[in-house]
């Protein structure tokens, strides 16, 4: 009769542990998944910020070259 109370307390303390285990691991799973996200959104960011810059770098170059007094087409192709 000892044997199987302390069995079932034993048994549900593992249980226990286990549900806590799972919720441990799904909330560290949802916690990786957003940080992966920040993370894509982020990288994402900085290629279009970048781009942007190199962007405008080339359309003052441009504009530049335009007040020297070269052609529009003789500027583009300087620029690429």
């Amino acid at each position: 009769m000892e044997d199987a109370k302390v069995l079932e307390f034993i048994n549900k303390h593992h249980e226990e542990s286990y549900k806590d285990h799972v919720r441990k691991q799904i909330k560290k799973k949802k916690f990786y998944i957003i940080q992966d996200i920040i993370l894509i959104l982020a990288i994402l960011t900085i290629v279009y910020v970048l781009g942007n810059i190199i962007y405008q770098e080339s359309q003052n170059a441009v504009k530049r070259c335009v007040k020297l007094g070269h052609t529009y087409n003789y500027c583009l192709k300087d620029s690429q």
